[in-house]
């Protein structure tokens, strides 16, 4: 059964209407009771294939960098556009974000390519990460996440990191791309991008986009990754300590 069949989807959202009801009202057996049956006949796992490149996960980022004044021209800040992934199938949610670091490209980029950055952790209960999977780029990665929950969700992301502009000692412009390869069906489809541009030695721009197709597709979840990815870039490209989502 596809995540695309009306069956399915109906599936789907009575489960998450089950759960809601079952944790306010009834017995936490009644909701188990409810999963075994329901989810094994309507999701899998499966490997999807994770196209050559390091492309943007939209043609066009919807998202404006922040308005700047005067006195700061470049304000820290990620301003976020709530719109919906053309060119998927479905046209599922997406986000698009740009926003500016007051850190050079070098430290900005160790950041993005830290995999505790990458990593979902408002949402992950365990993952874990295996380093150079992607042959051809200057780093890639992989994260195998566990979730528990009404089930237990498992899935791995895997991320490609390379220099658009300059060279590995002095980039000028880099990519990140990611995209779940495997797992559970119930997410069917996530993919995301980050491209860093040097704007002066001393500032860094970022355009970010995730768009997810999943059994209960929102915009919110889409958001709040974009957003501890950026709070989490800002603060170890000053030297902080990596910070728990918000």
């Amino acid at each position: 059964m596809s995540l695309a069949d009306p069956e399915h989807r109906l599936v789907a959202q009575r489960l998450a209407a089950s759960a809601y009801d079952a944790r306010v009202m009834r017995p936490a057996l009644h909701l188990s009771l409810l999963a075994s049956l329901l989810l094994p006949a309507c999701f899998g796992n499966e490997t999807t294939v994770f196209p050559p490149g390091l492309e943007p996960a939209a043609e066009v980022n919807e998202a404006s960098f922040p308005a700047g004044d005067a006195s700061e021209p470049h304000p820290e800040r990620l301003e976020v556009v709530l719109t919906y992934a053309e060119n998927a199938r479905g046209r599922p949610p997406s986000v698009h974000a740009r926003g500016y670091v007051h850190a050079p490209i070098t430290d900005v980029w160790a950041a993005l390519r830290n995999p505790d950055v990458s990593a979902d952790r408002r949402s992950f209960d365990e993952y874990t990460v295996v380093e150079d999977v992607e042959p051809g780029y200057d780093f890639s990665y992989r994260i195998d996440a566990v979730i528990h929950d009404i089930i237990t969700l498992e899935y791995t992301t895997t991320f490609r990191h390379g220099v658009i502009e300059g060279s590995l000692e002095a980039p000028i412009v880099i990519a990140e791309s990611w995209q779940k390869t495997e797992g559970s069906t119930i997410i069917s489809e996530l993919r995301g991008s980050v491209v860093a541009r040097v704007v002066t030695p001393e500032v860094t721009s970022l355009e970010m986009i995730q768009f997810s197709r999943t059994a209960m597709s929102n915009h919110r979840d889409n958001e709040l990754y974009l957003r501890d990815v950026y709070a989490a870039v800002v603060a170890l490209s000053h030297g902080l300590p990596l910070p728990p989502p918000e």
